[in-house]
């Protein structure tokens, strides 16, 4: 069995792209589903639960995940990037896996709570969770990689290394 080859430097900011926006694209898709081939506020007219239990989950999950977000990418990158300063040879081609690794990994989290909030809506028919789940997609295409999201953060990461 080979190696796979490393994302280089220059196509990871694409190659982010196309990772996240298919993250985002299975939530979109699901929420189709959910809202229109199901449509779950047409089955007889179904009233949210008084107790809702899971949308109240969801919401939670929602808000977890955004600070986790803002917590457990930094974390994973701040372990490889100094094994990627302590091997020396070009920063750019070091820190490119560990940029697609904690942009994947920021995202994922993101798009879990977002399917979370749509089962809710499903069960519960209650418009909170649908809400939690928009808010996920919207955070995600707010923070949506680029290459030059790229360049900006290994330029932070040699300027804070200096």
């Amino acid at each position: 069995m080979t190696a796979q080859p490393q994302v280089g430097a220059d196509q990871v900011g694409r190659m982010s792209q196309i990772i996240v926006g298919a993250l985002m694209m299975g939530v979109v898709m699901f929420g189709v589903v959910v809202l229109v081939v199901i449509n779950p506020g047409a089955a007889g007219g179904a009233k949210p639960p008084e107790q809702p239990i899971l949308t109240w989950m969801a919401a939670g999950m929602a808000a977890v995940m955004l600070g986790t977000r803002a917590v457990v990418p930094g974390v994973i990158a701040s372990v490889a990037t100094k094994q990627a300063l302590a091997s020396g040879g070009d920063l750019r081609e070091s820190l490119a896996p560990v940029y697609q690794t904690k942009t994947i990994i920021g995202n994922a989290m993101l798009e879990g709570a977002a399917f979370f909030g749509l089962v809710s809506y499903l069960i519960e028919h209650n418009w909170i969770s649908l809400c939690a789940a928009g808010a996920m997609l919207v955070v995600m295409a707010a923070t949506f990689p680029s290459q030059g999201q790229f360049e900006q953060w290994v330029d932070q990461t040699r300027r804070s290394q200096e």
